[in-house]
């Protein structure tokens, strides 16, 4: 049986609050602890860069874009990987910035790496559950990311992006 993939798009306008989450079978991939995660996704880093960026990564470029991201946003980006939405992301809000977190420090690294031409990209290693976050973001996006972490910490990470 498969788990569900989610993406989730979380945007901020006037003063509402819309949530978006899509759903797309998934083979399960079982990871029991955050230090799981984090080895897991640290080694994964090689895979992400023989696969590059597909079409799946423009397609939620575009996803974004058909949603309301503007050119001057800021976008909080979990899950970034070594960057490759980061990157699509950082081109189109020009005038804006992104904001990459991911629990791989590996994955943070070659992302910087890869993307450091890019002057309007900041990086975030570790947990985004209990990370301390001081900014506020016009758009936070979770591609594939939520199926990883438990259901248990769905609420509160909820209630994280509320404050961002």
């Amino acid at each position: 049986m498969g788990m569900k993939k989610y993406f989730v798009l979380f945007k901020r306008e006037s003063n509402k609050t819309i949530i978006r989450i899509n759903y797309k079978n998934l083979n399960q991939i079982k990871l029991n602890t955050k230090e799981s995660h984090t080895k897991f996704y640290d080694a994964y880093v090689e895979e992400q860069l023989k696969k590059g960026i597909n079409h799946r990564h423009i397609s939620i470029q575009e996803l974004l874009i058909k949603k309301g991201l503007k050119r001057n946003d800021v976008v909080l980006e979990i899950g970034a990987g070594i960057g490759t939405v980061t990157g699509l992301i950082a081109k189109y809000v020009k005038q804006g910035k992104i904001v990459a977190n991911d629990i791989s420090p590996k994955s943070i690294e070659v992302a910087k790496q890869r993307l450091s031409k890019q002057n309007n990209i900041n990086y975030l290693v570790g947990d985004i559950i209990n990370l301390e976050v001081n900014e506020t973001f016009d758009v936070i996006v979770l591609p594939d990311v939520l199926e990883h972490i438990p259901k248990e910490e769905h609420v509160l990470l909820l209630k994280n992006f509320i404050k961002y």
